[in-house]
């Protein structure tokens, strides 16, 4: 809660801040894998990015919870050339990324996920 409290959007625009902090969502990448490869060194992960909990998340959703192809594609916010004109005119639904993301959460806490060393 604390880190939450920290970077909540007090304008009540969005929910954190971030889009105040950095001028674009490369630069918040950039910071955030500075972050994880500090973190990394700490718990000896080497090359510890973002991109590896997208990774993660990805075969959780699928090996383990038994997730289809499709909203992991559209929880990674994928979009298929051959489906780029027809996604433009489906409005996003974001409940079925947030039931995406509830069900992998929910196995990640009922079930002691080995990390690597």
């Amino acid at each position: 809660m604390p880190l939450v409290q920290k970077y909540r959007d007090t304008t009540g625009a969005r929910v954190f801040k971030f889009y105040q902090m950095y001028s674009t969502c490369n630069t918040f990448q950039y910071a955030i894998n500075r972050g994880l490869k500090l973190i990394g060194n700490i718990v000896g992960a080497d090359d510890l990015e973002f991109y590896a909990a997208r990774h993660t998340w990805a075969t959780i959703a699928s090996n383990s919870a038994g997730m289809d192809k499709y909203t992991i594609h559209t929880a990674l916010n994928h979009v298929l050339q051959e489906m780029k004109v027809t996604e433009m005119y489906i409005k996003k639904d974001w409940q079925i990324i947030d039931k995406a993301n509830r069900t992998v959460l929910d196995y990640v806490k009922l079930v002691n996920i080995p990390t690597q060393k």
